[in-house]
């Protein structure tokens, strides 16, 4: 590396607004703050989109990692309802925003389907589409014999039926994080890469951040790092464990699956839809991670092997094709399998949000939206006090 090349994370010194992280929430915050004017710099280490927001498989749906069940059970009925209602206003973000920007990112509308395996996932899609449609959020019993609507290949004996939900969408992540890091820079963002942030602290009324390239200080900042956020905001690391997602890609074959689609073959479950070019994208299996806790992203041969038995397993005559990329992603989890956002504890004006859980596409945008919100505003909006901090469920290392 030259001299030059070593100084080219050249940073201003000082800025007003700094967001750190570069995936889809971050981009977002940053978006919304220039769209208001206040012209944010945002630092990421690698490049937009390097972490989980580049690396997953592209599903935007309501719905949590939790079932509503299990969602009413830890959170209580309204607060479950709360929750529920801002992932559809994530949708409805993500729809505006590739709207208002013209954002080519292969967006369908094909709506998602949700497979139960066995009497017992059964009995309880089928209970928890009663209570979806006892709160307003009505989603359609797919019975067996129906899935063909959905699944042009025949399915295993095992799969007993599933839930499908109409408003859901699906997208080229990658696309979308990129053309919204464009979006943001022409609304007046600067955006800087290979930039590591090491430390966030509050000295002499301003924010002091200490970055691979050097210090900078600014009045307001957004942490938007996920499973990196304990190296920055210390008080969640006994609530955040990293976590690998992996996912391959077969070649491309006839049109078989109509809409995105998950089952829990696993506990961690899994999840495939297929592309207009026809191929087949795969993902799950984390059960079987011996690295689970990590924020590598490499793959394993283990479960990459596990991964390729999903499809074969629920779908026996289906003919694939030879698996094409294989690719892991490093996303967060916590005790409640619920986002964790809020303010910085000690750093003023200086906001936070991660732990999406593996349904990072569900929340990312709403989170980025609220924190830049907060900035704007200077005060917690309430469309953040589901996720905080202080919340009684989480009470303990997450598992």
């Amino acid at each position: 590396m030259s001299f030059w090349q070593a100084r080219s994370g050249w940073l201003p010194g000082k800025a007003e607004v700094v967001v750190i992280g570069g995936g889809l929430l971050g981009v977002s915050a940053a978006y919304w703050l220039a769209e208001a004017g206040l012209e944010p710099l945002l630092l990421e280490a690698g490049v937009p989109g390097t972490g989980a927001s580049g690396r997953n498989a592209g599903f935007v749906g309501p719905g949590l990692a939790l079932s509503y069940q299990q969602a009413v059970a830890t959170l209580g009925r309204a607060q479950a309802r709360e929750v529920y209602r801002s992932t559809l206003g994530n949708v409805d973000l993500v729809r505006q925003l590739v709207a208002k920007e013209d954002i080519d990112c292969e967006l369908s509308t094909d709506g998602q389907l949700s497979l139960a395996l066995e009497q017992g996932q059964w009995d309880a899609k089928r209970k928890q589409a009663e209570l979806l449609a006892a709160d307003g959020f009505p989603t359609d019993v797919v019975e067996r014999e129906e899935l063909a609507r959905f699944i042009g290949t025949p399915v295993a004996a095992h799969v007993a039926g599933g839930l499908y939900r109409p408003n859901a969408m699906s997208i080229n992540p990658m696309r979308l994080v990129s053309a919204l890091t464009h979006a943001a820079r022409r609304r007046g963002a600067q955006i800087m890469t290979g930039v590591q942030v090491r430390s966030i602290a509050h000295i002499n009324g301003r924010i002091h951040l200490e970055t691979s390239t050097g210090p900078l200080n600014c009045a307001a900042a957004v942490v938007a790092v996920n499973a990196w956020t304990p190296a920055l905001v210390p008080q969640t690391a006994g609530l955040v464990t990293p976590a690998r997602a992996q996912m391959l890609a077969y070649a491309p074959a006839a049109p078989v699956f109509h809409a995105p689609t998950g089952a829990s073959v696993s506990p961690t479950g899994e999840y495939w839809r297929q592309l207009a070019d026809g191929r087949i994208i795969v993902g799950g299996r984390r059960d079987l991670d011996v690295g689970f806790a990590t924020t590598a992203q490499t793959p394993t041969d283990e479960v990459q092997a596990a991964v390729e038995q999903v499809l074969p397993g629920l779908f026996p005559e289906l003919d694939l094709p030879p698996v094409t990329t294989r690719w892991a992603g490093a996303m967060a989890r916590t005790p409640d399998q619920l986002p964790i956002a809020g303010p910085v504890p000690d750093v003023p004006r200086a906001w936070f949000a991660l732990g999406c859980n593996g349904h990072g596409v569900a929340f990312a945008a709403f989170l980025g939206h609220a924190l830049a919100q907060a900035v704007i505003d200077g005060h917690m909006p309430d469309a953040l006090r589901p996720f905080s901090l202080d919340r009684p469920t989480l009470n303990g290392p997450s598992g």
